[in-house]
């Protein structure tokens, strides 16, 4: 089987270790116009650091090690929602998470965001009669 021309999924891929852990805060929307220009540089820049704190402590409590020098690393971002939330559509989704990719990138836990270094998912699941809600984050190191 081959890689998905779409999303860049490969399942043939070994994967040569596995991490997953939930932070329990609801990643932010495109439509909160997040990003890294202008005025709202500021904004993103304390949005990107909120999540890069998360990692880290993410990071210690889980022993995830830094991505080494040419590793290539599957990550799945998964918002988990319930109740009266509601599910975003995918652009929506996918744009509100450039802060949440630049904070792995900058924790070391992917080298960059670009295809070549990381391959990136998003995803969203209704988790009904349950607590749980925020970003579930599955890191998979690629042979």
């Amino acid at each position: 089987m081959t890689a998905c021309s779409r999303c860049g999924y490969d399942p043939d891929v070994k994967v040569t270790a596995s991490w997953s852990f939930l932070i329990q805060r609801d990643p932010p929307t495109m439509n909160e116009r997040i990003f890294n220009a202008g005025n709202s540089r500021w904004r993103y820049r304390k949005e990107r650091d909120l999540w890069a704190s998360e990692f880290m402590v993410a990071r210690g409590n889980t022993r995830i090690p830094k991505a080494r020098a040419n590793e290539r690393r599957r990550v799945t971002l998964e918002r988990v929602y319930n109740g009266r939330m509601q599910e975003r559509d995918r652009d929506n989704l996918i744009g509100g998470m450039k802060p949440i990719v630049d904070a792995l990138v900058m924790q070391g836990l992917i080298l960059g965001d670009s295809p070549d270094l990381a391959e990136i998912h998003y995803n969203q699941v209704r988790e009904p009669g349950t607590m749980s809600r925020g970003l579930r984050v599955t890191i998979e190191a690629l042979a």
